[in-house]
C-alpha cells in the first residue's frame, strides 16, 4: 500500500477542519492589542509581521468583527505608524501608546475582541453570555462552521470507505497477478551479445525464473527478451545466482497470453525435462 497518495487525500479533505481562519485572524488582532497596551515595540513588530487590514478582512469573512472594519483599520493604522516611527525600540513610541487617544482606539477593540473573539485560539466563537446580542451573533456564525465540519467529516468517511475499496481490490489484483505457477518449458533469452538455451521454471503474470548455463553472464544487461516457443517478452533482470535468473516483464502477461504455458494442450510434451 502506498502511504503518500493516503495522506494526499486525507490532507485535502482534512483541511476544511483546521482552525477557522478567521479565529486565527481574531487572535492575530489581539496580539497586537496586548503587545501595544504593554508598551512592546518589539513584541509588536512580531504580532503585525503576520497580519495586515486586508488579510483580517478577508480571514474573518461573514463573522460578525467584518462590521467593524473601520474600528480595526483605526487600530492597525495606529501601531503600524507607531512601529515605523520607534526604529524598533524608541521609548518615545511606547509613550505614544499610552496617550489616551491611543488607549481608546486600543480599548475600543479590545472589547469587540473580547465579546467576538476566539482570544483563546481553540476556535471556541464567543465568550458572551448566551442571551447577549454577541453571544447570538457569535451562534449564528458558528453553526454554518459546525455544518461544514460535519459535512466534512462524512465526505472524508466516504471518501476513505472508497479508497481503501480501492486500495484493496488493487492489492488483490497485483497478488492474482504475482501468482506462480511452477512449469518446466524450453525457453531461449536474447541480449545484446547473443541467445542462449534456458528453462522455464516458474512463471506468473508479472516475470518468470529461468534456470541458465552458468557461463552465461549478464553484466550490464538490464532489458532483454524473453523467448518462448514464438513468443517474445520483453524483460528486465531482477536477480542471478550461478544457475538461475528472475526477470520481470515489461507489461504483465494477460490470461490468455498465460494459458497455453501453464495449461499445455494433452499431449504436449514441453513440460518433459
Amino acid at each position: 500500500m502506498r502511504i503518500g497518495p493516503v495522506l494526499l487525500m486525507f490532507i485535502l479533505f482534512a483541511a476544511p477542519l483546521r482552525a477557522d481562519p478567521a479565529c486565527d485572524a481574531i487572535a492575530g488582532l489581539e496580539r497586537v492589542v496586548t503587545a501595544a497596551r504593554a508598551g512592546s515595540i518589539t513584541g509588536l513588530d512580531r504580532a503585525l509581521r503576520r497580519i495586515d487590514l486586508e488579510r483580517v478582512m478577508w480571514d474573518i469573512g461573514d463573522h460578525p468583527l467584518a462590521r467593524q472594519r473601520e474600528t480595526i483599520g483605526d487600530a492597525l493604522t495606529l501601531v503600524e505608524a507607531v512601529r515605523d516611527a520607534a526604529g524598533w525600540t524608541g521609548p518615545a513610541a511606547a509613550a505614544r501608546l499610552r496617550e489616551a487617544r491611543s488607549r481608546i482606539v486600543l480599548d475600543r477593540l479590545g472589547a469587540l475582541l473580547a465579546r467576538h473573539g476566539c482570544a483563546d485560539g481553540t476556535g471556541q466563537t464567543a465568550r458572551a453570555a448566551p442571551g447577549s446580542v454577541a453571544g447570538s451573533e457569535a451562534v449564528r456564525w458558528a453553526m454554518p462552521r459546525l455544518a461544514e465540519a460535519g459535512i466534512a467529516l462524512l465526505a472524508m468517511a466516504g471518501f476513505g470507505a472508497v479508497l481503501v475499496r480501492l486500495m484493496v481490490g488493487r492489492s488483490q489484483l497485483r497478488a492474482r497477478q504475482a501468482q506462480r505457477h511452477v512449469v518446466n518449458l524450453p525457453a531461449r533469452v536474447r541480449g545484446d551479445t547473443g541467445e542462449i538455451e534456458a528453462r522455464l521454471l516458474d512463471i506468473s503474470r508479472l516475470g518468470a525464473k529461468l534456470r541458465v548455463d552458468p557461463a552465461f553472464e549478464p553484466e550490464g544487461l538490464t532489458r532483454m527478451m524473453v523467448l518462448f516457443g514464438d513468443r517474445e517478452i520483453e524483460a528486465a533482470l531482477r536477480w542471478r545466482t550461478t544457475h538461475y535468473l528472475g526477470v520481470q516483464f515489461a507489461k504483465p502477461l494477460s490470461a490468455e497470453a498465460m494459458a497455453p504455458l501453464i495449461q499445455p494442450l494433452p499431449g504436449d510434451r514441453r513440460r518433459a525435462s
